[in-house]
C-alpha cells in the first residue's frame, strides 16, 4: 500500500474532527486547547518518525539493524523506569539497563526460537511489545519496592539486630515487588482479547500464518514477558540494593 491508496475524504473526515475538537476547548478551557496541540503534534511526529525507523530496520533485515533498535527501546524504558521512580540516572542507569536488557534478550530469544520463519522481521514487535511491559511492570514493582523498604526501616534494622541475613531482612519488600510487578501483567492478560495482543496477533495472521501458530506465538510472547518481567525486578534489586541503602 502507498500514500496514493489513502482516501482524500478520509483524510478530511479527520482533520474536520481534529479541528471541531480543538475549536470546542479553545471556547471552553484554552489551557486545555494548548495542551491538545501539543500531544497532538508530539504524537504525530514520533509516529512518523518511528515509522520511518522501523521502515529502515525492515529495509535493511539484518540481526545488528535489530540488534540496534533492541538497545534503544532498552535505554528509553530503562530511563522512564528511573523518571517514574525519581531515582538518579548516574547511579540507577545502569542495574535497571542491564537487568532490562536480560529481559528482552530472553523474550526475544524464545519468539526467536519458536518461529521458523520471518524470524528478523518478528524481533522489531517482540522488542516493543516487551519493552511497553516492562515499562509497566518494572516500574511499579520497583516503586513498591523502595517504598517498602522506605516505610519498614526499623523493621529491617530490628531483623538485621536479631541475627537475619540480609536477604531475610529484606525478603518482605522483596515479595511485595515481585506481587505488584505480576499484578501488572496479569492485569494485562485479564483484560479483553480485543485489547491486548491484537497488533501482534494480526501482524502474525497478516504474514500468512494460521491461527493456531499465531495464538500459541502471542501467548508465548505474553508468558514469556511476564517471567522476563520478574527476572528484570529481581535483577534490579538485586544490582540496586548497595547503592539504594547508601540514599
Amino acid at each position: 500500500m502507498q500514500i496514493s491508496d489513502i482516501s482524500f475524504w478520509g483524510i478530511l473526515l479527520v482533520v474536520v474532527m481534529m479541528v471541531v475538537s480543538v475549536g470546542l476547548f479553545s471556547v471552553i478551557d484554552r489551557r486545555m486547547m494548548m495542551r491538545m496541540v501539543r500531544v497532538l503534534f508530539y504524537y504525530v511526529a514520533s509516529i512518523f518518525l518511528l515509522s520511518l525507523c522501523l521502515w529502515g530496520i525492515c529495509a535493511v533485515g539484518k540481526w545488528w539493524a535489530d540488534a540496534l533498535f533492541g538497545l534503544l527501546v532498552t535505554s528509553v524504558v530503562s530511563l522512564l523506569i528511573l523518571r517514574k521512580n525519581k531515582l538518579a540516572i548516574k547511579e540507577f542507569y545502569v542495574p535497571v539497563a542491564l537487568s532490562v536488557l536480560a529481559g528482552m534478550a530472553i523474550v526475544v530469544l524464545c519468539v526467536y526460537l519458536l518461529m521458523t520463519a520471518h524470524q528478523t522481521l518478528i524481533i522489531v514487535p517482540v522488542v516493543g511489545f516487551t519493552g511497553a511491559v516492562m515499562l509497566m511492570s518494572v516500574s511499579e514493582g520497583l516503586k513498591a519496592y523502595l517504598s517498602s523498604i522506605r516505610n519498614t526501616k526499623s523493621h529491617y534494622q530490628y531483623l538485621m539486630a536479631n541475627g537475619a541475613s540480609n536477604i531475610e531482612a529484606l525478603m518482605p519488600s522483596v515479595c511485595r515487588g515481585l506481587r505488584t510487578a505480576s499484578i501488572a501483567v496479569l492485569h494485562e492478560m485479564i483484560l479483553p482479547v480485543v485489547v491486548t495482543p491484537p497488533a501482534f496477533l494480526c501482524g502474525l495472521l497478516l504474514m500468512g500464518a494460521s491461527p493456531l501458530y499465531a495464538g500459541v506465538v502471542t501467548v508465548s510472547l505474553v508468558l514469556s514477558s511476564l517471567f522476563s518481567c520478574l527476572l528484570a525486578v529481581v535483577l534490579s534489586m538485586l544490582l540496586m540494593n548497595k547503592k539504594v541503602f547508601r540514599q
